[in-house]
This record gives structure tokens, sequence and C-alpha cells, in this order.
């Protein structure tokens, strides 16, 4: 018969069961804590190169304005288009200002006379040609008394252009003839209705005698646009 086992010894039995608890539990335990430990530092890890990203990305956007230079986005909003162009709120604006600025079309004046000449005029069925004043002393003692006489000649429209040229060719003489007519006359000759109708009809004929002798006369009637006796 087999001698029983010897009974250990409390000390025995504690040391055994701490061996075998170490052998259970604490690899189990170093394994978790472990991958524990690892992840931190990946944490850790993660946020220092998050800052330095950020770190970078203030100092790109800051440093060309410590340097007095425009950032991207600065430079890009003050950057114009290309010569030449405009934006379309410009374009806009100047279109609007042009159309201001236009001035009113001014109304063209029309010619006073034929062709635009000084001293021609239209009127109706007649063309008015004015002879410059003639200013002639009356034949008075002591020639005190004198007459300032502008003449006009009324010719029809359709013969103006054939009567227009010899006007212009002697004017000069027709007004010396004027002056020495009005010279002849005396003070009461030029004074009321019927002397100036009677004036009227001796220059009208005088001055188509002078001008188509012997043709169809084209002055039509004779006008005063100034008689004045001083």
């Amino acid at each position: 018969m087999a001698d029983p086992a010897p009974q250990k010894s409390a000390e025995e039995q504690a040391a055994e069961a701490q061996t075998l608890k170490a052998m259970s539990g604490e690899p189990n335990a170093a394994a978790a804590a472990k991958p524990a430990g690892g992840a931190k530092w990946f944490l850790i890890v993660c946020v220092g190169v998050v800052a330095l990203a950020a770190g970078v990305g203030y100092l790109a956007a800051g440093l060309p304005t410590l340097l007095g230079r425009p950032g991207p986005s600065q430079a890009a909003a003050e950057t114009p288009g290309k010569e030449g162009e405009a934006t379309a709120p410009d374009a806009e604006g100047k279109a609007e200002a042009k159309a201001e600025a236009k001035p009113e079309p001014k109304a063209e004046s029309k010619p006073a006379g034929k062709d635009g000449e000084k001293g021609i005029t239209q009127g109706g069925e007649f063309t008015y040609y004015d002879f410059e004043a003639v200013v002639a002393n009356l034949d008075e003692p002591r020639l005190a008394r004198y007459v300032r006489v502008v003449v006009t000649l009324a010719i029809k429209r359709d013969s103006f252009p054939a009567a227009q040229g010899l006007l212009d060719k002697k004017k000069p003489e027709l007004r010396h003839w004027l002056t020495i007519y009005f010279s002849n006359c005396k003070l009461d000759e030029v004074r009321g209705a019927p002397n100036l109708n009677r004036i009227q009809r001796e220059i009208l004929d005088a001055l188509n005698n002078q001008l188509w002798p012997n043709q169809k006369p084209l002055i039509d009637h004779i006008l005063f646009k100034e008689f004045a006796v001083s």
C-alpha cells in the first residue's frame, strides 16, 4: 500500500496559486495593455501631424502679408482683366455715361437764301435779292439832309437762277445808279406813300431796262427794306 502524499504547507500552496495565476492571467493583461499603449502613441503622432500642417498653412497665408505682398486671393481680386477689356459692370456704366453725355443734335439752320448766300431769301413764289444800303445826300441847300435806303428785288423763283449771275456781275453799277437817283431827289420827293410808290416804279423800270433791254424783265417788283430820311 502506497504511502499517502505529504500535505503541502500553506506557503507552498500560495506560491503555487500565484504561479498558476501568473501563467493564466498576466499574459492576457500584458497583451491587452500593449495594444492600448500603441493606440495612444498613434493618436499623439496624428495630432502632431495635423498641428504641423495647420501651422504650415497659416504661415503660407500670412507670409506674403508680412512681406508686403498681396496674397493669392487678394491678387486675384485686384488683378484687372486684359488690356482693352472691361468687366460687365464697368462696360454697363461706361455705356450709361456715354448715353447721358451724348449731346442733343442741333437743329440745322436753313440757309437764308438760295445756296445759303447772304442777302438772298426765299418767300413763297419769290426769291428776294437785297442790295447793300445806299446813302445819298438829297438835293437840298447845304446838303443838310440825306437818305438811307435798302432796296430789295423780288424775282420769281423759277427765274432767279437766270437772273442771279447778271445781278451779281452788275451789282456795283446798279448801286451806283441808285446813289445818283436819290441824290437828285428833293426832300419833298421822298416823303409820303405816293412818292414812295412812284420811286418803286421808277427803280423797277430802270433796273429791268439796264439788265434786260428789249427782253422780258425778270424783276417782278421792288421793296424797301429800309427807307430813312435824316
